[in-house]
């Protein structure tokens, strides 16, 4: 099976002119972990992700040593947030991300998503988005074809 197969067809998708509120409300609304921006040309230009926004709120220093974290005054989190409120897309998004082609064998996703430690992975075509795959997405197919062909109780 190849991941043009597997994919989910509707992936969370921003322009680089978007706003840091639209993003935020964007990861809100759903269960996605990265929103894929796209341009004017409809080409996958960047990422952003849960942990790229988390990342530009929470100082470096408290990400290395943790018990300098509770020494952050409190309502710095809510006050760095509110200052990215003006950010766009395009300054948040990562441009150095894992694509995997649409012809791409399922074990080549599973294999690339286990050892990158990643949720999600977007498929192209000629920088094009066609779809995204989630770690459900293997899951789910593993499970029809586990549960076919009556091999439900073994």
């Amino acid at each position: 099976m190849k991941a043009i197969e597997i994919m989910n067809i509707q992936p969370f998708t921003a322009r680089p002119e978007d706003t840091f509120h639209y993003l935020l409300w964007s990861f809100t609304k759903s269960d996605h972990h990265n929103i894929y921006v796209k341009d004017e040309n409809d080409d996958l230009v960047g990422v952003v992700s849960e942990f790229d926004i988390l990342g530009r709120i929470v100082p470096k220093f408290a990400g290395i040593d943790l018990s300098l974290a509770h020494r952050i005054t409190e309502g710095f989190f809510e006050k760095k947030g509110r200052e990215l409120k003006d950010e766009r897309a395009k300054d948040l998004m990562r441009k150095d991300f894992t694509i995997i082609d649409e012809d791409a064998p399922i074990i080549e996703v599973a294999a690339k998503m286990l050892y990158e430690r990643i949720f999600d992975l977007p498929v192209v075509r000629d920088k094009k988005l066609l779809g995204v795959i989630y770690r459900g997405n293997l899951l789910n197919h593993l499970a029809e074809v586990m549960f076919s062909n009556n091999d439900k109780d073994q």
